[in-house]
């Protein structure tokens, strides 16, 4: 989940723990992530723990907030059953949530079947439904109506096995 970020783009955590590592300002780190991968941010930063009490009180008061825009994503998240453990990613300090699968509320909802079983949720009017093939992966909308669109190509073959859920 992003973290904090002012809506002049300053990052409180990254000015006092990651720019010290870098000398790198934020935008400029966030740019070289977002196009090159994040694994040289975790790569340098240090492997020992940040004292937060040695933080400033704003940097503090911000670890493990989401970002404004992120806010929505992780209150839906929290409500499918996902938590947030007190860890957060060293780059911004924004939250990471985590979730068994068996605790997530859609998994726990959701039913195994084919395409063509008649039988999945019949009552229900629409399904988000998913291969389970992480090879040729596909999810899309099922409507019960009979004329609704039909699944994507790579899940049309009758007996393809999905994942659905009614929503």
């Amino acid at each position: 989940m992003r973290g904090w970020i002012s809506p002049d783009g300053r990052s409180p955590f990254w000015e006092s723990v990651g720019e010290r590592f870098f000398g790198l300002p934020y935008a400029e780190a966030d740019h070289l992530s977002a196009t090159r991968g994040n694994e040289f941010i975790a790569d340098l930063m240090p492997t020992h723990p940040i004292y937060l009490d040695m933080l400033p009180r704003e940097t503090r008061e911000l670890i493990g907030r989401p970002h404004r825009d992120s806010a929505p994503a992780m209150a839906m998240l929290l409500k499918e059953g996902f938590a947030y453990r007190d860890m957060v990613d060293v780059f911004d300090a924004g939250p990471q949530v985590l979730a068994q699968a068996q605790h997530i509320k859609t998994v726990r909802e959701s039913r195994v079947g084919s395409i063509g079983d008649t039988d999945l949720f019949s009552d229900s009017p629409r399904l988000i439904a998913a291969t389970r093939s992480l090879d040729d992966f596909s999810a899309f909308v099922l409507n019960a109506e009979p004329a609704s669109t039909p699944p994507p190509v790579n899940a049309t073959a009758p007996g393809t096995p999905i994942r659905v859920c009614a929503f």
